[in-house]
């Protein structure tokens, strides 16, 4: 008769995988700057205009390509290498941060452009989120799922909490500048770190998602994308949840009353 034993969850030897550690770190840091960010650009949105409603239009920027660019993202990321797909969104990321960044300084960032840079940047975030969650199996044992995807959620739920306390004391003490070009620079950071994880473990397994499966033509493309938006249409519960989100959000800004704007500032 034979025994089996159960491995106990040991965040040391999921960190010891070097490639999960070199997503993981890659990850972290560039969450801290995304929280950190959305409290500049907030702030400079209310402190520009003076208008709680415009904040939350930007809010809703923020949140809109979770709805119409995560679909079409989700489908992408089972043909392509994953790794690659990250690697490029962290990149395009990194330069719009970074131009944000720059036409601040020159005083050049009007409201109609940070909207439209606010929507590129968080539309490559559709591609990387689930790109990580697709890349973590590949990456650790079956015994180490669990506590990777616990480390991934733990980082995120901290980012969150300390990132937006962080990002209020940064705008208040430095201005918003400097979370731009630090939002900027942890992209970078991340790509730096998928760029040493070797390519294979973002490929797609050929025997599914070969040039000779019926899942690799453009019709399958089709399909996948109609299936999801009525699999987001035929749940009440989706639908309802993204409604009071951009309600909430859009016009939760409304008693935000800015003490000077920036335009009572230059009179």
């Amino acid at each position: 008769m034979t025994e089996t034993t159960s491995v106990r969850p040991s965040f040391r030897r999921v960190l010891s995988n070097r490639p999960f550690s070199l997503l993981w770190a890659g990850q972290l840091i560039s969450q801290s700057g995304d929280f950190i960010f959305d409290v500049a650009a907030i702030w400079y949105v209310l402190q520009l205009t003076g208008d709680s409603f415009k904040v939350g239009i930007a809010v809703a920027t923020i949140l809109l390509p979770a709805i119409f660019i995560g679909p079409i993202a989700g489908v992408y990321l089972d043909r392509f290498n994953r790794r690659d797909v990250m690697l490029a969104s962290n990149l395009v990321q990194a330069v719009v941060a970074g131009m944000i960044g720059i036409l601040y300084s020159l005083g050049s960032l009007n409201f109609l452009v940070l909207l439209v840079m606010l929507f590129v940047l968080n539309s490559g975030a559709q591609f990387v989120r689930p790109a990580v969650t697709a890349m973590i199996p590949g990456m650790t044992k079956k015994e180490d799922l669990s506590t990777a995807n616990s480390l991934f959620s733990l980082g995120t739920s901290v980012n969150q909490v300390a990132g937006y306390g962080i990002g209020g004391v940064i705008v208040l003490l430095l201005g918003v500048a400097v979370p731009f070009y630090y939002d900027s620079l942890t992209f970078l950071f991340a790509a730096a770190m998928l760029s040493l994880i070797t390519r294979s473990l973002g490929g797609i397994s050929n025997s599914t998602h070969g040039p000779t499966s019926p899942s690799y033509d453009h019709v399958s493309f089709r399909e996948k994308f109609v299936q999801g938006l009525r699999f987001i249409r035929g749940s009440k519960f989706l639908i309802q949840l993204v409604v009071v989100g951009l309600v909430v959000n859009f016009f939760g800004g409304g008693h935000l009353r800015p003490p000077r704007t920036l335009r009572q500032e230059r009179r």
